[in-house]
């Protein structure tokens, strides 16, 4: 940054280009996905499973959505930077710099942070079952509880937990 850049909106501008460069970890958006919101709460409806497909004879077997909904509410995170002019001034090296795409790149980690504990959570969903549960809408086929493989779960070998995490991961993600 020279004299030029000694603006906020300089700082601002840069930092909005390093947060729509910065990228979140590769699996965030594999299980799940970012929905805008300026809203207080988002309510989350039709979440139940939907009907299986049927060989089409006859006419049509309309089903309703079943209205199942999940409301999460919106919190706000920050994070902020003081720069002093004189710091700017003799930042001859590019460290501001380098401090602001550091910030965008926590900004996307502290997401994959979220969901991160979310997942380990295991809290209820929207049929008060935990999102690691067996029976979702009371059905025996909707069984997502992931156990480890291991001849004693509380003391794994390496091995064991490596192939477990692996195992985990790829039934996550539909590979199994």
């Amino acid at each position: 940054m020279g004299l030029a850049d000694l603006s906020s909106r300089s700082i601002i501008g840069r930092l909005f280009l390093a947060l729509e460069e910065a990228q979140p970890p590769a699996w965030v958006s594999d299980i799940g996905m970012s929905i805008s919101s300026d809203q207080e709460s988002e309510t989350y409806r039709w979440l139940a499973e939907l009907p299986a497909m049927r060989e089409w004879l006859g006419g049509r077997q309309a089903n309703r959505l079943d209205v199942r909904s999940q409301v999460v509410r919106n919190q706000r995170f920050e994070a902020s930077l003081e720069v002093s002019r004189a710091e700017l001034r003799r930042d001859s090296t590019g460290q501001i710099q380098l401090r602001i795409n550091e910030l965008a790149a926590r900004s996307q980690q502290h997401w994959a942070k979220l969901l991160t504990d979310t997942i380990v959570a295991n809290s209820d969903t929207y049929d008060g079952v935990a999102f690691y549960g067996l029976n979702h809408d009371g059905v025996a086929s909707n069984d997502n509880a992931l156990a480890p493989a291991a001849a004693s779960p509380a003391a794994p070998t390496t091995a064991e937990f490596e192939s477990s995490i692996f195992g985990t991961l790829e039934a996550m993600l539909g590979f199994k």
